[in-house]
């Protein structure tokens, strides 16, 4: 049985040594997000997925995608030196980041020359291994430092055993290394976690709830306008179901997060759609299939129509939902009433969100059985 080895605070192991992986971390080694950023990616996309390989392009999007959440959506700051941020603003463009997290993978390579000095890759994977070779580097002048672990890690794969070897094209992770991280994944990541939240916290030390910053985290809410605008638009005309295409009664639905709350963490109008009661409990935090947006296109062209005769906190409600609109799809009221055009632009923005949410770990192309809609 794994123990966990209170000097390290990783589990313990008789093949590997966690040492160097907790000394890779201490705050001293630790000047700017990359590492923690580069750790994320190989727990997430080798650990997990079962890969021993992964390119450097594959890291290069995967970090960016992990620093998507602290860095733009909460506005995190990652240290003086960090550029990973501005090198997705690059990438991507100011404005479409923040609403459309899928572009970093169309684009994240984009300004990307792994060659040069400036590459977010240039100096973070010798760093990450740094540790397993500190006795061969310690006399060495700073610019022969990084040559000489990339060198080692290859030489000293099956000897030394650091968590990869660095190629040409990208890294290897050992064997034993990844049979150790996925055997302790639970306890690896809450580890990964913590030194992760503890980075941000001394960059952003008047910062309340950092832990729910890192990730999407889970939560129901109340929308008291948003269920009497829905109300309102039901009493003028029928209303239906966006995931079983029956009428929904006034007052006898839950209002769903088409994209999960748990994951956008906010009320934006237009993710918003009346559900039948069971429908939204079957559905909890799952992402719907995408087939569905066509239905959510025209639920909302149709309060768009009834809008003109709304009044009181309906209209409150509608005023607010049309900076939404306007604000994140860019789209006027007298826009919203081309069912195709929303329909359009419901297709970019999620379907480059869920990428991000189905690595996040939400499962994604929820329906109902057939069962459920009797």
């Amino acid at each position: 049985m794994t123990l966990l080895s209170s000097h390290f605070g990783l589990p313990a192991s008789n093949r590997v040594d966690p040492g160097p992986l907790e000394t890779t971390f201490d705050d001293k080694r630790v000047t700017n997000s990359y590492k923690h950023l580069l750790f994320r990616v190989l727990l997430r996309d080798c650990v997990e997925s079962g890969r021993s390989r992964i390119d450097f392009e594959t890291i290069v999007t995967g970090m960016m995608e992990e620093a998507w959440w602290p860095g733009i959506h909460h506005g995190l700051k990652l240290g003086h030196s960090d550029k990973i941020v501005e090198r997705m603003r690059q990438a991507v463009g100011a404005d479409v980041l923040p609403l459309d997290p899928g572009e970093i993978r169309r684009g994240s390579t984009k300004f990307e020359d792994f060659g040069s000095k400036d590459s977010l890759l240039h100096f973070v994977p010798q760093r990450l291994i740094r540790s397993w070779f500190d006795d061969e580097v310690r006399d060495l002048p700073d610019h022969q430092i990084d040559p000489m672990v990339k060198r080692l890690s290859c030489d000293q794969f099956r000897t030394t055993r650091p968590i990869y070897r660095i190629l040409d094209d990208g890294l290897d992770l050992h064997p034993e290394w990844i049979e150790y991280l996925s055997a302790n994944m639970d306890s690896i990541k809450i580890w990964s976690d913590a030194m992760w939240v503890r980075f941000l916290e001394s960059r952003n030390p008047d910062v309340e709830g950092l832990a729910e910053k890192i990730m999407p985290g889970f939560g129901r809410f109340h929308l008291g306008a948003e269920r009497a605008l829905w109300n309102m638009v039901m009493d003028r005309c029928g209303v239906t179901s966006v995931y079983s295409g029956k009428l929904i009664g006034k007052g006898d639905f839950e209002l769903d997060h088409f994209l999960p709350r748990a994951f956008v963490t906010q009320d934006k109008f237009w993710n918003i759609t009346p559900v039948e009661r069971h429908l939204r409990a079957l559905k909890d935090n799952s992402i719907p299939d995408l087939a569905f947006i066509p239905h959510l296109a025209r639920q909302h062209s149709i309060v768009a129509r009834e809008a003109t005769r709304l009044s009181g906190g309906a209209k409150f409600a509608w005023d607010r939902a049309l900076d939404q609109y306007a604000a994140d799809l860019r789209l006027s009221g007298a826009e919203l009433l081309d069912e195709k055009a929303l329909e359009s632009v419901y297709n970019r923005i999620f379907s480059g969100r869920v990428g991000i949410a189905k690595r996040m770990g939400f499962s994604e192309g929820w329906r109902p059985n057939v069962r459920d809609l009797v």
